[in-house]
């Protein structure tokens, strides 16, 4: 079962998060379709929105599809990583990123991970507004500019797709990379 996570950077150093989606969250299964949602997404209402959306045509949480729009869905907001007595597994998340910065303000995978979620595969996107440096475990940097989408699996960096460039686009940079892994596996 390969999971995965949906984070959007918000302004004012804030992260807003999924559930852990529990199964074929790789590239070739949900992947691409994470993908061309979070191009979707702007803001925090746009993310729960899309994020409701995605779990209703997929995983399902959603019990009975008792939430059909992002704002009805509880939000939480995590102070050092302490949930509340009442969290329910389909919410949101917001924490404040700058907990997870080293000392070169360097948002490390790492450690968001570990309060977060440790999934397969973690899908993020900057609406931030700023650049946003990033480490994966192990140790590669990388900036995530605005509107930009990076995928990593299993903590590691995989790439970065620019969301300005629009969902048709970048579905072609997706088949392009899936050919490759499946041309490399045969």
């Amino acid at each position: 079962m390969t999971r995965g996570t949906i984070y959007t950077l918000l302004p004012d150093e804030k992260i807003i998060t999924s559930c852990e989606f529990n199964g074929d969250m790789y590239e070739g299964g949900h992947y691409e379709d994470v993908v061309e949602m979070l191009v979707r997404i702007n803001n925090e209402d746009d993310f729960k929105k899309e994020v409701v959306e995605f779990d209703n045509e997929t995983f399902k949480y959603n019990e009975d599809n008792k939430y059909t729009e992002g704002e009805d869905v509880k939000t939480y907001y995590i102070k050092d990583g302490i949930y509340p007595d009442d969290y329910e597994y389909f919410s949101f998340r917001i924490f404040d990123y700058k907990n997870f910065f080293n000392v070169d303000k360097e948002l490390r995978l790492k450690v968001m991970m570990d309060v977060v979620n440790y999934s397969d595969y973690e899908f993020i996107k900057n609406c931030s507004g700023d650049v946003v440096k990033l480490i994966d475990e192990e140790g590669v940097k990388i900036e995530l500019k605005q509107a930009e989408i990076a995928t990593f699996c299993y903590g590691s960096f995989l790439r970065v797709f620019d969301s300005t460039k629009g969902v048709e686009e970048i579905k072609k940079e997706m088949k392009e990379n899936l050919e490759k892994i499946n041309k490399k596996d045969n």
